[in-house]
């Protein structure tokens, strides 16, 4: 498979990068890899940020198409 050079946008400041990767989804594995650290949380972690109003996001529930066949490569 032949590298792409894909722009990886950040939803929520806006920063762009370019990545050269096979793939869409390697790219953004790249950037959050890159850029974002996840651990099981702990029951602290849970109490604090659910008492602060956190939300508990379900992974399952799909933001768009994140299909990475849809034609966008």
């Amino acid at each position: 498979m032949a590298n792409r050079i894909y722009l990886v946008k950040n939803k929520n400041t806006g920063v762009e990068r370019l990545i050269r990767a096979v793939s869409r989804v390697e790219a953004v594995r790249f950037v959050a890899r890159t850029s974002l650290e996840a651990n099981a949380a702990s029951q602290e972690d849970l109490v604090r940020l659910v008492a602060a109003g956190t939300q508990i996001e379900d992974s399952k529930v799909l933001l768009g198409n994140d299909d990475e066949n849809s034609g966008q490569e």
